[in-house]
């Protein structure tokens, strides 16, 4: 029965973001931005659809988490994050931000031309089949000769797992990259459904091989699935789309020579991608070396729900706000929109972050179970945190929009850099919330500089009826977070106290909007049959 509380109180939290996400570019428009530049109808309808299906990616991610969380306890899901978490800073770290680089190029040479798009895609599956399998080999030779580089003896025992897992790195790389590859000949739904059907493969495989033989099972079946699963990607993508496996023609060496820029767009996003991974593998090696798999566990718990918010909230801003920032606009008229932006954004997050901070037992219950309700006490710093993450990401977009790459990448190298370092020196002293603080401490690097830049260098300046839903929600979402973090009592007292601090925060955000936006509220209330 929790299990069927926990996926309907997600559903209906989940639904109601995509909804609001739907009805954004309406918001916006309602503060002179010209409805044509947001978006068309029929983009809308596919937006739309993409926001579905990631929702239910998200819940299928979520209904994995539940079992295994339920299957394994807390110890088990601690050590199963920090094997997933090693392989996917591997994946990413080796891939040298190829597959997010191939969607960009991808996308430049289907509009050459057939031919062109064939030698394109197939010089980046070579080039990212040969990185992933020396990936592969040169993680698995770390895992048995230089096991120091993944943590303390705790970690160590797990040496056979994470060779196990290790060995799905190709498949896992090549399915990001497959994805991209139909994103980039516009079938972005098609591009959706592929994560979908990778996740939901995932999500059975995993459940099944625990049941089945435990972790060893586990890690099996992720990994023979995987496989299966990117082989039939590859089969689906030769007989859609006429790609063949290999193109004689194709090199790198003419891949960047009709594409010049690319390998400055990789070495501008991989640092950043990378460090963004180190970031959680750190905060996860730290915990389960310095606490111990419970605690890593708890840890987890906190993460992994504030990351499924996210997930939910980031298309927002890579499918409305990303392209708009890259369109040949003027920069004022970009300032303004990602100002207006980042207010809805703020809007959304309070609104849904609070609850989660005010009642932050019951969400872990439902999500995990009772005994990862310890880990209650944390989440709200991590909401905080994600809270940060969301905001400014729109200024990194901004930023990149307005083409002050090598500005992003410093700021954004420096913030995780400065969090895994913190992590070192927090851990030890305040546990869990070591991790928290150091990733807040990060985040608030990055959206407090790039703001600045963005000030100094175009004038970027947030309005009262901006600045101070930001300030106010974001130390709202501290404050009560704090005060109710190891309350769990269901008196009426209690229950009144908070929903009246919720009303009270709702009342603010309110009247800071302008006439013409609240009247969009309800508008939208409307549409999502509130």
């Amino acid at each position: 029965m929790a299990s069927i509380a926990g996926h309907g109180a997600l559903s209906d939290l989940a639904g109601l973001l995509r909804n609001l996400i739907k009805g954004m570019p309406d918001f916006l428009c309602c503060n002179h931005v010209s409805k044509g530049h947001i978006a068309r109808s029929n983009m809308i309808r596919i937006i739309a659809a993409i926001g579905f299906i990631q929702f239910l990616t998200m819940v299928v991610g979520l209904i994995r988490t539940k079992a295994i969380a339920e299957m394994s306890g807390i110890a088990g899901v601690g050590v199963i994050t920090m094997i997933d978490q090693v392989v996917q800073s591997a994946a990413l770290i080796l891939a040298f931000s190829l597959p997010f680089a191939a969607l960009k190029y991808l996308s430049k040479s289907h509009s050459q031309g057939p031919d062109e798009f064939r030698r394109t895609y197939s010089t980046f599956l070579k080039l990212l089949t040969i990185l992933a399998l020396t990936g592969m080999v040169i993680s698995l030779a770390a895992v048995f000769y230089f096991p120091a580089i993944f943590g303390k003896e705790q970690i160590r025992s797990y040496q056979a797992l994470l060779a196990l897992a290790l060995t799905g790195l190709p498949a896992m790389v090549l399915g990001g990259f497959f994805a991209n590859v139909l994103a980039a000949t516009g079938r972005p739904r098609a591009s959706s459904v592929t994560i979908l059907f990778s996740a939901t493969v995932s999500m059975l495989a995993a459940c099944g091989g625990y049941w089945w033989q435990g972790l060893p099972g586990l890690y099996l079946c992720l990994v023979g699935t995987g496989w299966i699963a990117t082989i039939c990607l590859l089969g689906y993508l030769r007989s859609s789309l006429d790609l063949p496996l290999l193109v004689p023609e194709s090199s790198l060496v003419q891949v960047f020579k009709s594409q010049p820029n690319l390998l400055f767009f990789c070495l501008m996003q991989y640092p950043a991608s990378a460090l963004y991974s180190l970031q959680f593998l750190t905060g996860r090696s730290m915990t389960l070396s310095v606490l111990g798999t419970e605690q890593a566990g708890l840890l987890a718990a906190a993460m992994q729900i504030t990351l499924a918010l996210g997930a939910v909230l980031n298309p927002a801003n890579g499918l409305y706000l990303t392209p708009l920032m890259n369109r040949d606009r003027p920069v004022a008229e970009k300032l303004r929109v990602a100002a207006e932006f980042q207010k809805t954004m703020t809007l959304i997050l309070c609104v849904v972050g609070l609850p989660i901070v005010l009642f932050p037992q019951l969400i872990v219950t439902l999500l995990f179970s009772s005994a990862f309700a310890p880990g209650a006490q944390f989440l709200f710093l991590f909401v905080a945190w994600q809270f940060l993450v969301q905001l400014g990401g729109v200024h990194q977009t901004l930023l990149i929009g307005l083409d002050d790459l090598k500005t992003y990448v410093v700021i954004v190298v420096a913030g995780y850099l400065g969090s895994i370092g913190l992590c070192y020196v927090l851990v030890p002293l305040y546990g869990v919330h070591g991790v928290s603080l150091s990733f807040i401490a990060g985040a608030a690097t990055i959206f407090v500089f790039t703001w600045l830049r963005l000030k100094v260098k175009f004038g970027y300046r947030l309005p009262a009826n901006i600045l101070l839903p930001t300030l106010g929600g974001f130390m709202a979402l501290l404050a009560v977070g704090a005060g109710f973090a190891k309350v769990n009592s269901w008196s009426p007292g209690v229950l009144a106290l908070k929903v009246t601090l919720y009303l009270c925060l709702l009342g603010g955000l309110w009247l800071c909007l302008k006439p013409e936006e609240r009247r969009s509220i309800l508008e939208l209330r409307k549409r999502i049959g509130l």
